[in-house]
Order: structure tokens, then sequence, then C-alpha cells
């Protein structure tokens, strides 16, 4: 792959404030091109969000293939007995397999929400449908969580365990695992952990019409219709976004291109006329043209990667950028060490300290839980894990809460305004940032974070004043 489009993609990215963890480029099944963005690294497992979606689409397929499971199958006929489902609403009813793939279920909502803790049964009971099924497009991630159950139900192994033997023939990790969601399910909407490297082959798989050294692994007529379009969902115009169809939990892009598309910047691209995939992590999670930088790099380099490239992969060594600012200022000699007495505020806060020192820093506070301490670097990120316990292996399960790794890096973005970053880089992926405005004796807190399911209490404002010595 010419060096000068690796660089050019690169740049693009860093110009857009892309906060990218990892990126692979493939052609005819040749890995041309990589780069892992510190501290993430070649084979680490990553949060793939709803790329798990396609995953299980796949898994749907090979049931079908197996003479399971058809798509015309009604979803309801496979949990009646399980949930006792009588007198069923005729939009549920008639709500087929093929119905959920192409997010087209009978509900307009979601059936479940933050703290549901029966989400599969959330799905068949207490939400009245609102249009029949198969007839609108609507991102719906429960019709997803159905499906991945669905998986188990018809081959007595949870998806993951399910899909193992196809992994292997394509070469995907033997780590790969799935988080669970409340009621013990498998996050099949949403929770799988993999690598970049098993994104990409998965992709180039599906690009390949199910084909594998020689061996058809899923019907090449399912993989065809997962990857092309099913449903309209031109619900407004975009330059590149989802608006160009809909398969079996797979987006369609322009020019027929397919995409596995996760929450947080985590893209498996296949391009069928180019024979070529793409597939990255990243946190994009509150840039609102994340999604378009990404794409926009990415279309502005493909036609420039030759069908025959040579001189092996170009593998890059990156680190994630840290905020503009500065690394100093006169404010920091009055603030470090100081403590602040916090007014009563929507995040919790009794009083807060900062403390700097040379290139390295912490943040020492007390919220709704306790005593904190978040140490910093100095316009370089460093690591520490964040001083909060959230949701572990099962969500919104108080036994299996953890702390997450998370990178933190502030910077002076004003004289008397200092900004802390933060990423997590764990099992969930999100990003917080926090300033603290120094005027006089008061400082003023703004919180803003981007996370699904956690980081809630730092979220708002708060204002308090210097203790008195």
């Amino acid at each position: 792959m010419p060096r000068n489009a690796v660089d050019q993609f690169i740049s693009t990215l860093e110009k857009n404030n892309i906060c990218m963890h990892s990126f692979l480029f493939m052609k005819n099944g040749e890995t041309l091109a990589e780069g892992y963005y510190k501290p993430f690294y070649k084979g680490q497992r990553h949060r793939m969000y709803s790329v798990t979606k396609s995953f299980v689409s796949v898994a749907i397929g090979m049931l079908c293939d197996e003479g399971k499971l058809s798509l015309n199958d009604k979803i309801v006929d496979f949990f009646k007995d399980e949930f006792k489902l009588t007198d069923v609403h005729p939009y549920l009813a008639d709500t087929t397999i093929r119905d959920l793939l192409m997010m087209a279920t009978p509900y307009g909502e979601m059936t479940y929400g933050s703290y549901t803790k029966a989400w599969l049964k959330s799905f068949f009971t207490g939400t009245e449908p609102d249009h029949p099924s198969g007839t609108a497009f609507n991102y719906d991630s429960c019709g997803s969580y159905v499906l991945g159950a669905l998986v188990k139900r018809a081959s007595g192994k949870p998806f993951t365990d399910y899909l193992r033997p196809l992994f292997d023939k394509i070469g995907i990790s033997k780590d790969v695992y799935c988080l669970e969601g409340p009621d013990g399910e498998l996050w099949s909407g949403s929770g799988l952990m993999a690598s970049t490297e098993d994104l990409a082959k998965f992709t180039q798989f599906l690009l390949n019409g199910g084909l594998w050294n020689d061996e058809q692994l899923v019907s090449k007529d399912y993989i065809v219709q997962a990857t092309s379009n099913q449903i309209f969902n031109n619900a407004s115009t975009h330059d590149y976004s989802w608006y160009c169809g809909y398969g079996y939990q797979i987006w369609i892009l322009k020019d027929e291109a397919f995409c596995l598309n996760g929450m947080g910047g985590q893209f498996g691209i296949g391009f069928p006329d180019k024979n070529m995939v793409f597939a990255c992590n990243a946190d994009i999670q509150g840039n609102a043209c994340g999604k378009d930088a990404i794409f926009n790099a990415l279309w502005e380099i493909a036609d420039q990667i030759p069908d025959n490239p040579a001189g092996g992969t170009d593998t890059r060594h990156l680190a994630i950028n840290p905020p503009k600012g500065s690394v100093s200022s006169d404010t920091q000699q009055d603030i470090s060490g100081v403590m602040f007495e916090m007014n009563k505020n929507a995040l919790g806060l009794k009083w807060l300290k900062i403390v700097i020192d040379d290139k390295k820093g912490s943040l020492h506070y007390e919220n709704r839980t306790g005593e904190k301490c978040l140490t910093f670097g100095l316009g370089a990120f460093e690591e520490c894990l964040f001083p909060e316990m959230y949701h572990g292996h099962r969500l919104f399960d108080d036994a299996k809460k953890k702390m997450y790794t998370s990178i933190n890096a502030a910077v002076w973005i004003e004289s008397n305004k200092l900004l802390i970053r933060t990423y997590i880089i764990d099992d969930y992926i999100g990003n917080l940032t926090m300033t603290f405005c120094f005027k006089g004796d008061a400082v003023g807190v703004a919180m803003n974070k981007n996370a699904q399911f956690f980081l809630d209490d730092y979220q708002g404002f708060a204002g308090g004043r210097k203790t008195k010595p």
C-alpha cells in the first residue's frame, strides 16, 4: 500500500480530532497497512459495540443452512412456552426472524430501558407494538438481543460458542467473548470483545460471500442478502451516511460497500468493487462529525490502493493526541494543592483539590460515592484506574462491578482554565471532559461525558470557593 496514502489517512484523522485506537487495511485478503495507537496494541480485545449484531446475523444464517431455522419463522414461536405467552398482539405474533434482522420490528421505541432487568422478556411482554412488523426501518437493539437469544435456543450454545468452528477456520482469536445483559443472556446487540484483526477477517469473510480457503462456510445466498439492501432506511440526507439501505444487521453504504457498525467508531467496511476491507476501532462518542471524518479519509485514499500491492505490511505505532493547550500557567502555583469547598450541585461534588507537580498531576475530590483520586499527565496521557465502580461482565450486576482502565491528560486551555480529558479504554469505551475555571477564590466546574450506562455523575456543573487557611 502506498505509504503516502496511509500518511494522508492518518493526517486527515488528526485534523478532525479523531480518537483512533487502531486501523487495518486489507486488499485481496492480504493485510497492507495497520496502525495501533498507544496504549492499544495488535491483538488486543476491544469492545465492538453494535458490530456484535453482524456476528449474530451470520450465526442465524448458519442455523438456516442447518435447517434449524427459516427466516420466515415467527419469532414468538421460539419463546412462547418460556414466557407463557398468550393473547399475543397481532403485530408481534406476525413478526418474523427476517423482520428482526432488517430492523423492522413492530416497536417504535426500545422495549428495555437503562435499568430494566428482564431485557429478553421485555420484547415479548409489557410493551404495546405500534405498527406492523416488516413495514418500516427503526434501529432497535432489542431485536438484536432477541436474535442472540434465539441462536442459543436453536443451537443449544451461546452465539460465540456456536460460531467457534467458523472462527477457527477463518482465524478469529481464541479469546473472543461477549458481555452479558442484566438477565444473563449474551449482550448480542453490543457486547462482543474481539480484536481489530478479528473484525477485519470477519469482514473479509463476508466480502468473500461466506467462502474461506475454497470452503463455503455459510451459504452465499444468505451472505449476499445480509450485505445488500433489504429495507429502505433513507430517513434524511447525508454524504456517506447510513441511508443507502440496510441488510441483515449490516449497514449499506455508497458504492455498494457494506459496514459493520459500532457506536464508538468500530467499523468493518467491505468494498466489493475493490476487494478491499477496512477495519478500525475508535472512540468518536460525542464527536458529531466523527463518522463522516473517518469515511471521508477512507474514501479519499480508496482509489490509491493498487490491486496487487507489494512490499509487506506497513505497520504504524502511533499515539492518541492529547487535548490542545499549554502545559503550564501562572494560575498553577495559586491553585495547586488548594482545597475548594463546593456548593450544592448536580455532580454531588463536596470538595476538590488539584495537585500539579512537574509533568504530572492529580485530581482529588469527594462525591456521592466517596473520596477519589484521578492521576493525569500534563500534555500527555497517564494511565490509571478511573476511581468509580462500574459494570463488569454482566450489566447492572452489583456483584460484578469493577474499575475501568483510563488514560488522562490535562492542559491549560486558558490562563485560568484547566481541562482534563479522560478516555475509558476497558470493556466499556467512553470519554469525559472536565474543565476547571479559577476566578479569584472561586472555581467553576463543567463536566461532559460521552459513555453508555456509566459516568452519569460526571455530567453537569458545579461551583465552589477556596477553604479558609
